[in-house]
C-alpha cells in the first residue's frame, strides 16, 4: 500500500467516524430532551414498605432533587457522597429523593449499608417511563414544577452542586 492510498483510506475512515459520532450525539440529545419532558408527578412512587407515597407530602413545601438511579449503576453510586454532602448544605431548602425501579429489598440493603440523607423510593419500570440512561436528575421548585433536567452525574464540589441547584430554581 502506498502512502497516498493509506492516507486516503485514513481520511475516509476518519470522516466516517465523525459522521457516526455526530449521529450518535444527535440521538442522545433527542433522548435527553424526551426524558426532560417526563411528568414526575404522573409516576407512582412507593416507599420501601411498598406503600404508595405522594412526593408532595415528602416535599413539605421544600424544593426537590429527584435522582433516578440503580445499585448496579457505578456512576450513580459514585455521585452519592457528593449529593449527600450537598443535601446537608441544603437541608432547609431541599429534599433529595432517589428513585429506583429495583426491588425494595435491594434498595433497602443499599440504604442500610450507606448512611446517606436521602429519601429512598421506588417506582415501576423506568424504561416504560422513558428513562433508559442513569443517572438522571430533576430539580423541582416549591410548586413541584421541573425547573432543570440534569442528564448526567454531578461532579465537582458539594458547594458547586448546591450553587447550581439554587441557580436552577431561583
Amino acid at each position: 500500500m502506498t502512502f497516498k492510498k493509506g492516507f486516503v483510506i485514513g481520511i475516509g475512515i476518519g470522516l466516517l467516524l465523525i459522521v457516526v459520532g455526530a449521529l450518535f450525539l444527535n440521538k442522545v440529545k433527542s433522548k435527553s430532551e424526551q426524558i426532560a419532558q417526563l411528568d414526575l408527578q404522573s409516576l407512582e412512587y412507593r416507599n420501601l414498605d411498598n406503600q404508595v407515597v405522594d412526593i408532595n407530602d415528602i416535599a413539605n413545601g421544600k424544593k426537590i432533587l429527584v435522582n433516578f438511579w440503580a445499585t448496579w449503576c457505578k456512576p450513580c453510586v459514585a455521585e452519592f457522597p457528593l449529593l449527600d454532602e450537598a443535601s446537608q448544605m441544603l437541608k432547609d431548602e431541599y429534599v433529595f429523593i432517589v428513585v429506583s425501579d429495583q426491588s425494595s429489598k435491594t434498595i433497602n440493603s443499599f440504604a442500610e449499608k450507606n448512611d446517606y440523607n436521602f429519601v429512598y423510593l421506588k417506582t415501576t419500570n423506568l424504561l416504560a417511563n422513558g428513562i433508559n440512561l442513569l443517572p438522571q436528575s430533576f430539580v423541582l421548585d416549591n410548586n413541584l414544577e421541573t425547573r432543570k433536567h440534569h442528564p448526567s452525574i454531578f461532579d465537582g464540589s458539594a458547594n458547586a452542586v448546591a450553587d447550581s441547584l439554587r441557580m436552577w430554581v431561583n
